[in-house]
């Protein structure tokens, strides 16, 4: 029996060659950015904790105050919310940063250190949004004995807005396609049950199950979504061979493992959905005799 629900369901693709062909590369376009919106996820997530990693903001305190009344200091941006380091940079370890930035050393001309004592402030991976970066900055700003606080974000807060930009754009582009890809599914199975009609109300009249009715059908949107996701694998491993070609000193062994396994289980996902709706409908009222 299952050899001649295949023998079905194989017979309608190649009968329906042009809508087969349409269907499979509508799912190879939907698994594609399926597959970049999850490496999208990952690498922006990476992309993003590095960018907020090197977002620095510089608190600059009284010249009069003492070590406990530094440590304090220190203790209140600890407390901050979202605030992940806090380093102290002194006199003389401002003076190295200086002379390391321009190559040249005031105290050759001056007897005594101007530079202020400051706190170099870094923030949690979770600080994406502008408002609460600046509520952080705001709060070390009131604290006691905080003369200035400098900071210079906004190039970096652009990149993590056109980054989530483009994400969105990604995901529309994905969700558009899958439903594009499980829409043809559906009709390619729901142009093959009206064709077959009369076969299937013959079908009917003799007592056949719903299942001999539905399996073809599913089956076809099996074989459909696992072509596509056969195909798919084919143009990734050109792409990853490629790639690997052009840079072989990266390993790409383990991604090229992870989505072969993720395509095929979005072919089949893909491929079951559509075969799905397409026999939804299906049922053994007897519609004509």
């Amino acid at each position: 029996m299952i050899k001649f629900y295949f023998s079905e369901a194989l017979k309608s693709i190649f009968r329906s060659k042009f809508s087969s062909i349409i269907s499979i590369t509508s799912i190879c376009i939907a698994i594609g950015f399926s597959v970049l919106s999850i490496g999208v996820i990952f690498l922006s997530q990476e992309i993003e904790n590095k960018l907020i990693g090197r977002i620095e903001v510089n608190v600059f305190v009284s010249d009069s105050l003492n070590n406990d009344e530094l440590l304090r200091i220190e203790r209140k941006i600890k407390q901050t919310k979202l605030v992940a380091s806090v380093t102290m940079i002194d006199r003389e370890k401002a003076r190295e940063e200086f002379i390391k930035e321009t190559g040249e050393d005031f105290l050759s001309v001056l007897d005594l250190n101007p530079l202020p004592i400051s706190f170099r402030v870094k923030f949690d991976a979770e600080i994406k949004d502008e408002a609460i970066l600046i509520n952080s900055v705001d709060d070390l700003r009131n604290i006691p004995n905080v003369t200035e606080v400098v900071y210079d974000y906004d190039l970096i807060m652009k990149i993590i807005k056109y980054l989530e930009s483009g994400k969105i754009i990604i995901y529309s582009a994905q969700a558009i396609f899958i439903i594009i890809s499980i829409f043809l599914i559906y009709i390619s199975g729901r142009i093959d049950f009206k064709l077959k009609a009369d076969e299937y109300e013959t079908m009917k009249l003799v007592g056949a199950k719903l299942k001999v009715l539905k399996l073809p059908i599913l089956i076809k949107s099996l074989i459909l979504g696992v072509a596509a996701s056969g195909l798919s694998i084919l143009v990734f491993y050109i792409l990853i061979y490629s790639f690997q070609k052009a840079y072989n000193q990266i390993n790409f062994d383990t991604i090229h493992y992870f989505v072969n396994i993720i395509v095929l289980i979005l072919g089949v996902v893909f491929g079951l959905i559509g075969g799905y709706f397409a026999t939804r409908k299906i049922n053994l009222r007897i519609e004509k005799v």
